[in-house]
């Protein structure tokens, strides 16, 4: 491993083209470990926001894949675009696990997705926002702590996916993560 430097000092970089692949059997039961019982989402409008002049805000909450947790998810849906809108599925900077409120999340870096006619999906991930925790750092550990973290985010995209795929305003064919 080598390092990158950033204002906390050198953090590991993984090479992944230098990284050998595991066989078939294995990534199996890589891919087994992300799984989750897809059950009712159980979706609940919390929020619906009309003041901004490029889109309209939603904040729904749905069932999250483990625990009794719900997982909320902010839509922002365009105005200057008929539906289905192409969706674009965010996932935040570092600092989103030391802000204790989703409530006004300021996306002055996104804002250009929904201003481009398509929605931005926001889901309040697990260890960010509202739904904070222990997790101290967003760089790998080889930590279990850290290693549930990453299994939980991959399942509140999956849910949040499912979510969006029960909106006949959403067209998932064109779906984006950035």
């Amino acid at each position: 491993q080598s390092g990158n430097l950033c204002p906390f000092g050198r953090t590991p970089v993984r090479d992944f083209a230098q990284a050998d692949p595991v066989g078939d059997e294995i990534f199996e039961v890589l891919r087994g470990l992300y799984a989750y019982d897809r059950s009712e989402l159980d979706a609940r409008v919390e929020l619906e926001d009309e003041s901004s002049a490029h889109w309209r805000q939603e904040i729904v909450s749905i069932r999250a894949a483990y625990g009794n947790e719900r997982l909320p998810v902010h839509l922002y849906l365009p105005r200057n675009t008929p539906p289905p809108y192409q969706a674009v599925v965010y996932f935040p900077g570092g600092g989103a696990r030391f802000m204790t409120s989703s409530r006004n999340i300021r996306f002055e870096f996104a804002r250009f997705i929904p201003r481009s006619g398509r929605a931005l999906i926001y889901p309040i991930y697990k260890g960010t926002y509202e739904r904070g925790d222990d997790l101290d750092s967003d760089y790998p550990e080889e930590t279990n702590f850290y290693k549930e973290h990453v299994l939980m985010w991959a399942k509140d995209l999956g849910r949040s996916i499912d979510y969006l795929e029960s909106r006949e305003d959403l067209d998932t064919s064109k779906l984006a993560y950035y």
